[in-house]
């Protein structure tokens, strides 16, 4: 099966606080997709933060549970996050609450597959 690697970030926070907003959407991730492999991640490990990018290792079948779990907690906190496919440049990047967030981000991800 062909995985992907997504790293979330919140570009609109401070550190500390996009750490506490990443271990919530990492939980809601987990409650959503079971199984699916998420990690939280330092990019500069200089900082005393505990991380504060969502890295998210899925499976093809798990991308649209995926894009629904980032949509329903994008809809209920209305933050900005980007999306990192892969190691690449970031290819999406949306601010909740948005009606169609799941969508575009399925397209975003199928988008970087093909």
């Amino acid at each position: 099966m062909s995985q992907q690697t997504i790293a979330i970030r919140l570009p609109e926070l401070e550190l500390g606080e996009a750490g506490r907003k990443v271990e919530d959407l990492k939980s809601q991730l987990l409650d959503d997709v079971p199984g699916t492999r998420v990690d939280i991640r330092k990019d500069d490990p200089t900082n005393q933060d505990f991380g504060a990018t969502l890295v998210v290792v899925l499976g093809t079948p798990a991308v649209v549970a995926i894009a629904h779990g980032i949509a329903t907690w994008m809809k209920k906190r209305g933050q900005t996050i980007e999306l990192e496919i892969d190691g690449g440049r970031t290819i999406f990047r949306a601010t909740g609450p948005i009606d169609d967030t799941a969508g575009k981000i399925v397209e975003a991800l199928s988008r970087r597959r093909a």
